[in-house]
């Protein structure tokens, strides 16, 4: 049986080229700070997550690429946790919630 061990969301910042974030974090770096306090908060260790599922808003430029899978394997997760990354523009977070929810009842 499965699980929903967590939520959470990065930092709020306006994405934009010389935003305060873009010169500091790179999309999958931020992402993986998320993951690992994620786990740790749950008290969960990486070899236990199945799947982690990312609603990212607008995916272009630096987080074009699969920023849920990469940023799962920058955090340290196992190759064999999934990760995927889905746009539903501001109902991102919510979506991907709903799919965890309906992978769990699966």
């Amino acid at each position: 049986m499965g699980y929903i061990v967590g939520a959470a969301r990065s930092a709020i910042a306006k994405g934009k080229p010389d935003g305060i974030l873009s010169s500091t974090h790179h999309p999958v770096d931020l992402m993986a700070k998320v993951l690992e306090g994620l786990v740790t908060q749950a008290g969960v260790p990486k070899g236990a997550v199945d799947d982690v599922i990312c609603g990212v808003v607008t995916p272009l430029g630096k987080q074009g690429a699969n920023v849920g899978r990469l940023a799962t394997l920058k955090a340290g997760f196992p190759v064999e946790t999934s990760g995927v990354q889905l746009n539903r523009m501001c109902g991102s977070g919510q979506q991907a919630i709903n799919f965890a929810s309906a992978g769990v009842l699966a």
